[in-house]
């Protein structure tokens, strides 16, 4: 076995384990901001805003929520999506898109129109690897070819030069890669 396959055979086992462990901790829906480093509940109006750089946030996810709210609403256009089992990259040629309000979300490209346009429900997962509380997006998107309801997440993983993050948080997990459309 070639050196490149072992180490994304490992690459991808690790992933595995990791992604496991965080998939069976318990998800609940977000009621109150959870003050990270107490888990205490906390009101959003104590959170000084003022002096956060909302374009440079590395584990975006476990920032208080008000601030990964601010730092994801807007009109996002996909660059490219990178992971899955041997670590691809996927140039989006479809001119992709995802709008994210504090209650809706919306994605689609310019090709085949809105494929999906539903309200979202901010929710936490508790004790995700060395992290009290984090928070994600979870909506539902419904397949029209056999009618069919599922769900879906988009979990914030950073923010750099209005360049977002967010991953699938499925096991082979696929990472997106949008920038912020300023109007």
């Amino acid at each position: 076995m070639s050196m490149k396959k072992t180490f994304k055979l490992l690459t991808f086992t690790l992933l595995l384990i990791i992604v496991h462990s965080a998939c069976s901790k318990n998800f609940k829906d977000e009621g109150n901001i959870t003050d990270d480093n107490t888990d205490e509940k906390v009101d959003a109006s104590e959170i000084d805003m003022s002096n956060i750089d909302f374009n440079n946030i590395e584990n975006l996810f476990a920032q208080p929520l008000p601030v990964i709210q601010k730092c994801m609403e807007g009109n996002w256009k996909l660059i490219y999506t990178y992971g899955g089992i041997m670590g691809e990259t996927i140039v989006d040629k479809y001119d992709s898109y995802m709008q994210i309000t504090s209650e809706r979300i919306k994605i689609g490209n310019n090709t085949a129109g809105i494929l999906t346009d539903s309200p979202i429900t901010w929710a936490n997962l508790e004790n995700f690897w060395d992290f009290p509380i984090v928070h994600f997006i979870a909506y539902n998107i419904i397949d029209e070819a056999p009618s069919i309801m599922y769900a879906e997440h988009i979990f914030p993983c950073s923010i750099k030069n209005d360049t977002l993050v967010v991953w699938d948080l499925y096991r082979d997990g696929y990472f997106k890669y949008y920038h912020k459309i300023k109007k």
